[in-house]
């Protein structure tokens, strides 16, 4: 997805149009061709037969909400989330849903009265859930928190200016802050890096460039290794396929890799989207574009900026992977939005230690009551993996599920 197509599709979501625009999961999108094998090391996913997949919630496009895309968070037997459309305003909701598949609406967006079209999934600190939403009284998003009972309050209210517009990833809780970025916005106009501390309120810890030496357009979530925090910009850079990035609580940035997609005889992703997860002191993600197949890939970096593309998603597995991966017992847990063997998307995992990559559940394109087209990543609890699904289920607006290795 190139930069001007990435702006529509942003710009496309915070108008609540999650089923009309191109390449966004819809009844009717089109965008469902393979990319092409460019490579020999192009390899199979190979389906596992002992895994077990159930769908818990369909949501009805309602008060409900509809095309969930975030990870959801698992607290004393209940799954929290976000939805960026649907709810009696049709900016969204926060919402949760009992493991038996009993939803319960905690809070329904109005854009007028602070906040709607939440993208991002939740995070608890201290009892009390933290998100972030795209609208409110500046149509450029907020900062919230809402407790378990739906009471919601904004931190803070982005002007589209230079504090920041269009926050997408999770926040982060560290030292008794949140950390976050902003899409846009900014002093360059291409992304920030902010704080919100209850002390002192929020500030801009950083604002990128766009610049080959600096990359812009942060997305995904921000993950604390060792003290210092590690995210993703979607494009800039050296090469113009995003980079990998760390940054100090007190502001001060370094890019320690940038993607370089095909550059001579180098395969590599591009445009990076989930964010990171730390391992034993190593990160790892995904990116939405590239590789062997054009349809991304699982990578690894270190923090010193040693980058290896790992496996290339696309052919007959899930690709164009947007969800932030789950680690769980040396494997991690992952969704392509596309692919897979019905053309819906699926479910994948990778082993860091044998580099053995299974497809763990494949999505029906033309789904009737199944969901489809999954653009969040995976929850562990109890044992088992919990996700959402855009759009399919019995109203085509979107699941909630369970699968179990």
């Amino acid at each position: 997805m190139r930069l001007a197509n990435r702006y529509a599709w942003y710009t496309c979501v915070a108008a609540a149009l999650v089923a009309g625009c191109a390449g966004s999961p819809g009844p009717t999108s089109g965008f469902i061709a393979f990319p092409p094998n460019i490579g020999s090391a192009a390899r199979a996913a190979q389906s596992i037969g002992s895994s077990s997949y159930s769908t818990i919630y369909n949501f009805t496009g309602g008060a409900d909400g509809a095309g969930p895309r975030a990870e959801l968070l698992a607290a004393e037997g209940l799954l929290f989330g976000t939805a960026p459309a649907g709810g009696r305003s049709g900016d969204g909701t926060v919402f949760d849903v009992s493991l038996a598949g009993v939803e319960r609406t905690l809070h329904t967006f109005h854009k007028h009265r602070g906040g709607g079209k939440p993208l991002a999934g939740l995070i608890e600190v201290n009892n009390v859930f933290y998100g972030t939403a795209n609208g409110g009284s500046y149509a450029n998003g907020a900062v919230f928190s809402i407790t378990k009972n739906g009471r919601i309050r904004i931190l803070h209210r982005f002007t589209g200016k230079t504090d920041g517009e269009f926050p997408n990833g999770k926040l982060i809780e560290f030292d008794g802050a949140l950390y976050g970025a902003t899409f846009y916005g900014g002093d360059n106009g291409f992304g920030t890096v902010f704080k919100i501390d209850p002390s002192s309120g929020y500030r801009i810890l950083y604002s990128f460039r766009g610049l080959k030496e600096d990359g812009g357009l942060p997305v995904g979530s921000l993950v604390d290794l060792n003290g210092t925090l590690y995210g993703a910009t979607s494009s800039f850079g050296t090469y113009g396929s995003g980079t990998i990035f760390s940054i100090t609580p007190s502001g001060e940035e370094h890019v320690i890799y940038n993607f370089m997609g095909l550059y001579g005889s180098r395969v590599d992703g591009e445009e990076p989207e989930a964010g990171l997860v730390a391992v034993n002191g190593t990160l790892y993600g995904t990116t939405y574009e590239g590789g062997w197949n054009r349809g991304g890939i699982i990578f690894s970096v270190t923090p010193s900026g040693e980058e290896k593309l790992l496996f290339s998603l696309g052919n007959d597995q899930p690709w164009y992977s947007s969800g932030l991966l789950a680690y769980n017992r040396g494997w991690l847990y992952g969704t392509g939005t596309f692919g897979g063997a019905h053309d819906g998307g699926g479910v994948f995992r990778f082993n860091i230690a044998s580099g053995k990559e299974q497809l763990l559940h494949s999505f029906a394109l033309d789904s009737t009551g199944e969901g489809r087209f999954p653009k969040a990543g995976l929850t562990e609890y109890k044992g088992k993996f919990f996700g959402t699904t855009s759009a399919g289920g019995v109203s085509d607006d979107g699941t909630v599920y369970e699968i179990a290795p």
